[in-house]
């Protein structure tokens, strides 16, 4: 497991949580997560270095 992303303070909705997630990877090795939750428009992001 390289990381966990969690979305705290979400609202029960009778619908699934939509969250779009983009992953890339950098020239560099490193990754670069960025996640969406739709219905309120929160995001977080994870950048995860490479190993040098």
């Amino acid at each position: 497991k390289l990381s966990k992303i969690v979305f705290r303070d979400l609202q029960p909705t009778e619908e699934s949580h939509s969250i779009d997630t983009v992953v890339t990877m950098k020239s560099d090795g490193s990754i670069h997560l960025s996640c969406v939750e739709q219905g309120t428009g929160r995001s977080e992001v994870v950048t995860i270095a490479a190993a040098s």
